[in-house]
């Protein structure tokens, strides 16, 4: 015991030496970047930020963005990238997007592997040396991957939604059940055969969770089986597994993930083997190694899948394809979409996770596969759902079932904080009820269409004009000056210390923030300003200029094209009179987007809708339920917000035609709405309305 004693103790110590060397190196490449988005804010509020870089994560919307200050560069580390990239355009900063980059291989290779190796090598001897055979011992019992845990507010949800395995387990309970002893016999050595006969592909693997939950979980059946067996299993030299995690097929794109997964799906191996033991009373040896995982390294979307797996011989697919944005890909990213979706309609406007969905279609065809895959809930949203699952259920493509969206919470102390959906789709045949999933219940319904709702396919496709007489909505200013012309109300004091005579020329400024909690920031307008009285200010001519240079650094032909007119707005929207105002983007905890109106004097940002001439009648349909039940229905989100677009919401809105009695009505409900705001002139409507 001493012995064993001390060889343990050298493996922990050379464990712990190689984990301190990891977390010093990692200390040190992230001491000089502790950079926080609240900084971040503060600077783009002052307007010292030159340039904005996002580099997102490939698998997920964390990433992080260089903030360019002159000769001074910092980064800034984000859980959700998608949010420094909109703080950045609300402040008229166009922000260059990069693919991620490559970082050391002995950081991200060498140095991990041999920390896996020397946990792995440990964990097994401790295994069998206080186990010595037998089958009851949790050394190497790593049960559920936390990593694939999902959140749905308190409930969880099941892993074994993605990763199938119901009708089996359904099969199983049914054969339990069989009273003639030969008939059950021979129905669970069936079973058993059959569990070894299934086949898993995950094509955005990563480090195996997926596949390694699948593994465990098939194994746990076969266990069963032999359990209800054990008294007809002898004792041999013949091992009574047969299900093997050969069975099992990934496609990963980072190198050391491929290792990862490959040791996961063996640790896991040996942990099922252990527990096979303790059912079988018999000794199973888990070395040599007998099996190997089928973990192949390439981009799934440009890899031929029949050449990892032949489609006729796979049975599910499932994963967690990365998640990026349409408008957050770079240039590999964007060219695998197109090669993805080549000839299909605004293919430009679909999110990366889109080439899975496609990929899974295109191989399902003619077989009795089945799909799941977890994705960020845009795919099931807004004009996503035309330009994605319209030609899929073309193609034959249904769904089977799926979780509408929920919070999937990471267990890392940066939280990364995604919003999903669970869809489970095929082309065969599949006379099982569909079940739609929400974080308080499971409902049988007849079908699920791409808004994942029980109702007929339906499809809101973009428009670009409204589908009633109503008047156009547009969005308001989009300077893309690099912060050069808005300020706060201390900066803009500050300002007109130095500069007295451009206090004209200051207006205030509301986004969908500013406006919601009526907090205005303020504009320095310089496009009707004449040139001579331009030429009188310098510090404003200064702010020109930075304009200008700002605007000639981009890498957009049309950013650089309009650093000809410096003093105007690349998009400028300015009603004359008042006008109707509605936020692009509002919390879901509000049953109404506050919704409201603004006059000539007021400037607004690109982040707000703008209703011209808006009346009483159109103001009280923007706010009725009716509208607001359509936006929760079919809006695009960020994370779980509402975000309110003029092609999807607005342009598709059925407006009602209502008699002279029932407009009359209607106005006086808006009427007695802007009363009751008014009766609190200190309120925001973010206090109203929350």
């Amino acid at each position: 015991m001493k012995q064993h004693s001390r060889y343990f103790s050298s493996y922990f110590i050379l464990i712990a030496f190689l984990l301190v060397m990891l977390a010093v190196i990692s200390l040190l490449r992230r001491q000089e970047n502790d950079y926080t988005q609240a900084q971040f804010v503060q600077d783009l509020d002052s307007g010292v930020v030159r340039e904005v870089i996002i580099i997102p994560n490939r698998e997920a919307p964390t990433g992080y963005a260089r903030v360019v200050f002159g000769d001074v560069v910092r980064e800034l580390y984000a859980t959700d990238i998608r949010e420094v990239e909109a703080l950045a355009r609300e402040h008229g900063y166009e922000p260059t997007v990069e693919d991620i980059e490559r970082e050391s291989l002995f950081l991200t290779t060498i140095l991990p592997l041999l920390i896996i190796a020397a946990m792995f090598i440990f964990f097994f001897m401790m295994m069998n040396a206080q186990n010595a055979g037998g089958g009851n011992s949790k050394m190497m019992n790593f049960g559920r991957h936390r990593a694939v845990r999902l959140y749905a507010g308190e409930n969880k949800t099941d892993f074994g939604m993605v990763a199938g395995l119901k009708e089996e387990k359904e099969e199983l309970e049914e054969i339990k059940g069989i009273q003639i002893l030969k008939t059950k016999e021979k129905r669970l050595r069936a079973f058993q055969t059959k569990l070894a006969g299934l086949k898993f592909l995950d094509p955005a693997c990563g480090s195996g969770n997926f596949l390694t939950e699948t593994y465990i979980s098939l194994r746990r059946l076969e266990n069963e089986v032999l359990r209800l067996l054990s008294a007809q299993i002898m004792l041999s030299d013949v091992s009574p597994i047969q299900v093997q995690i050969s069975q099992f097929y990934g496609i990963e794109i980072n190198d050391f993930a491929v290792t990862v997964a490959k040791t996961a799906l063996w640790i896991a191996e040996s942990q099922m083997m252990k527990e096979t033991e303790a059912v079988v009373h018999m000794s199973l040896y888990f070395l040599p190694l007998k099996s190997y995982a089928n973990i192949v390294e390439g981009n799934a979307l440009r890899l031929d899948w029949e050449s990892v797996v032949p489609k006729m011989e796979l049975d599910y697919i499932m994963g967690t394809p990365p998640f990026i944005g349409a408008r957050m890909m770079g240039a590999v990213q964007k060219e695998d979409v197109n090669a993805i979706f080549s000839g299909w309609k605004n293919a430009g406007n679909l999110d990366y996770v889109s080439c899975w969905y496609k990929k899974a279609a295109d191989i399902m065809q003619g077989t009795t596969v089945r799909s799941a895959l977890v994705s960020t809930n845009s795919v099931t949203q807004g004009e996503s759902v035309a330009n994605l699952w319209k030609p899929l259920f073309a193609s034959g493509v249904h769904i089977d079932f799926a979780h509408r969206t929920f919070r999937w919470d990471s267990e890392a102390k940066i939280k990364a904080r995604v919003h999903c959906v669970i869809v489970g789709f095929s082309i065969a045949p599949n006379n099982a009820p569909r079940v739609l999933y929400t974080a308080e219940r499971a409902q049988i319904v007849q079908n699920i269409n791409g808004y994942l709702l029980d109702a007929d396919n339906i499809f809101v496709e973009s428009r670009k004009k409204p589908l009633c007489d109503v008047p156009e909505i547009g969005i308001g200013n989009k300077p893309i000056d690099g912060g050069n012309y808005l300020f706060t109300k201390e900066e803009m004091e500050e300002f007109l210390q130095t500069e007295p005579t451009a206090e004209k020329w200051f207006k205030p400024w509301y986004g969908s923030q500013e406006f919601i909690n009526r907090n205005p920031r303020y504009c320095l307008w310089l496009g009707e300003c004449p040139p001579n009285e331009l030429r009188k200010m310098p510090e404003c001519m200064k702010r020109v200029a930075a304009v200008k240079e700002y605007r000639l650094k981009s890498p957009s032909a049309g950013t650089r094209k309009i650093a000809e007119t410096p003093t105007k707005f690349h998009v400028t929207n300015l009603p004359k009179g008042s006008y109707i105002v509605i936020p692009q983007v509002s919390s879901e905890r509000r049953r109404y987007v506050p919704i409201g109106y603004m006059d000539s004097n007021v400037l607004c940002s690109d982040k707000v809708r703008i209703l011209p001439n808006g009346s009483l009648y159109h103001f009280g349909i923007l706010t009725s339920n009716v509208h607001m039940s359509w936006l929760r229905t079919i809006c695009c989100r960020l994370k779980s917000d509402y975000s309110y677009t003029v092609n999807d919401v607005y342009n598709n809105f059925p407006w009602p035609d209502p008699t002279d009695a029932q407009r009359a009505k209607i106005e006086q409900t808006a009427q007695a709405i802007l009363d009751a705001r008014a009766l609190y002139p200190d309120s925001s409507l973010a206090d109203l309305y929350d």
